[in-house]
């Protein structure tokens, strides 16, 4: 038997995770090749150390993809002040969420959490896997 696909993604990371099902939500048939899974998130678990700042356009997506709300009501805590500054404290650069009137600047959200959200989505969508 002969699969036909419209895309192929490699690596079930939260990048390829993320493209296929997106992908997949644009009416494309999509294969998703990878090695290894993310290990399942348990809620009980110690905080992971692999975290990332998501962006609000990469909250946008997550969201499009319907994966955002159980991310953020998990484990996202807003980043809402930023401080950039030189060592000798010549130069400063600050950002305020509540200035800008945005809820927050970005997002930490462990990496796991991510892509065990992602991959459940991507099996829910019954995504095919190789």
């Amino acid at each position: 038997m002969r699969a036909n696909y419209d895309a192929v993604v490699m690596g079930a990371g939260a990048a390829g995770l993320a493209q296929a099902l997106a992908l997949q939500q644009c009416g494309m048939r999509v294969a998703l090749i990878a090695d290894r899974w993310p290990e399942a998130w348990q809620a009980g678990a110690e905080e992971g150390l692999r975290v990332i700042a998501l962006a609000p356009s990469s909250v946008r997506l997550l969201d499009l993809l319907g994966v955002w709300n159980g991310v953020e009501r998990t484990r996202a805590v807003p980043v809402t002040a930023m401080r950039i500054a030189e060592r000798d404290g010549e130069f400063e650069l600050c950002f305020d969420a509540a200035v800008l009137g945005v809820p927050a600047l970005a997002w930490m959200v462990e990496l796991d959490l991510l892509s065990d959200r992602l991959a459940a989505a991507w099996r829910d969508a019954g995504g095919a896997s190789y």
